[in-house]
């Protein structure tokens, strides 16, 4: 069985480019969220607290889970928003040509993560379901599921397993993963208007019939108001350090950049703790994720911050920083090499343009 998807929405950061290189677009957008976001008090400049909703909408356009799930990825919104003040703690607000600056960056960098792993929308309407529902593939199907619940080859099967086969998701299994809440939504409310005798006994006929009308009726719900899944799938090979490893020039562009924005004691020198807040820093030239947004990532992370810092104590200069840094991602490259990761993800939206980053920021 397959559910048709009446239509697709690709969402791989060109947006986002077009709207940042159009100085006259981008002035608007900047206009209308800061005019939003400035409301306590209205005062021409945006405080910490005021910020707080778009670096939340940033993190989640980044993938990380929302604030206050998780501690390690909790720091990366804290890092946006210094972001946004240029690392400046005594600094109360800032004004909208800082926001607008920082913003764009941050978009860019969005837009750059979003054209490696695109995010797709498709529609879900159930005409296809209802089509199968249908034809006679179905009740070879349904036949074979029946003969499975009834093992014991009695004839007939408690009305309650109705239940259990939908949400099994054993008709509707190209609902794609994530989507379980809204398939268990759709089975109870297709039962309830069904009007399914959870205590009585199924013979197979009429097992196949209950189960069509159930189908059905979920085609019908879907036809008001469709799904929108949204997603994407990220693979993580160390390519991307690769890459970057091999451009000389952007690698000393993503050093430098990244060794002025490090914590600096009064020697100017940065501690081993600041490694983490490096390796997160230039995980998006060197196609990784953000750290906390992917589990499985994180601990090839922390296996090769654990050997670069074992042993070292105290404060680096740059030298030495960027040697550690480098050690770094060698070492996350060739766990990557003899072990690749790929991450598939996928959800339930309201709407379409839930997941377009302008309409979230």
């Amino acid at each position: 069985m397959q559910m048709q998807t009446q239509k697709q929405t690709v969402f791989d950061g060109s947006q986002i480019v077009h709207l940042v290189e159009s100085d006259e677009a981008f002035s608007k957008f900047v206009d209308h969220k800061f005019a939003a976001l400035d409301i306590s008090p209205r005062d021409g400049g945006l405080s910490r607290q005021e910020l707080q909703p778009a670096v939340s909408e940033l993190g989640i356009a980044l993938g990380l889970p929302p604030r206050g799930l998780s501690p390690d990825s909790d720091h990366i919104y804290d890092e946006v928003l210094t972001e946004f003040f240029h690392g400046r703690k005594d600094q109360a607000t800032i004004s909208k040509a800082d926001f607008a600056s920082t913003l764009r960056d941050v978009l860019l960098g969005i837009a750059d993560g979003l054209k490696r792993n695109p995010i797709s929308v498709l529609q879900i309407d159930g005409s296809e379901l209802r089509k199968y529902a249908e034809s006679p593939e179905f009740e070879v199907d349904a036949v074979g599921v029946f003969s499975q619940i009834d093992s014991n080859s009695e004839g007939a099967i408690d009305g309650s397993r109705i239940e259990e086969v939908l949400q099994s998701r054993s008709l509707l299994q190209k609902l794609p993963p994530g989507c379980e809440e809204a398939t268990k939504y759709l089975s109870e409310t297709a039962i309830k208007k069904v009007g399914v005798d959870t205590s009585s006994k199924l013979d197979q006929t009429a097992f196949i019939n209950v189960l069509k009308q159930i189908l059905l009726t979920i085609a019908s719900l879907l036809q008001e108001k469709p799904l929108n899944a949204a997603y994407n799938e990220s693979n993580y090979d160390g390519s991307g350090i690769t890459n970057l490893l091999r451009d000389k020039e952007a690698l000393k562009n993503a050093e430098d950049e990244l060794w002025n924005i490090m914590p600096k004691d009064h020697k100017g020198n940065a501690t081993t703790d600041g490694l983490v807040l490096g390796l997160d820093a230039i995980a998006p030239a060197a196609g990784l994720p953000p750290m906390g947004a992917v589990d499985e990532m994180d601990h090839v992370y922390q296996d090769a911050l654990k050997v670069a810092q074992e042993g070292k104590q105290g404060s680096m200069n740059q030298e030495e920083f960027e040697k550690s840094l480098l050690a770094i991602l060698g070492s996350i490259m060739l766990q990557l090499q003899g072990k690749p990761i790929t991450i598939k993800k996928s959800s339930i939206v309201n709407d379409e343009g839930s997941f377009d980053v302008l309409s979230n920021i």
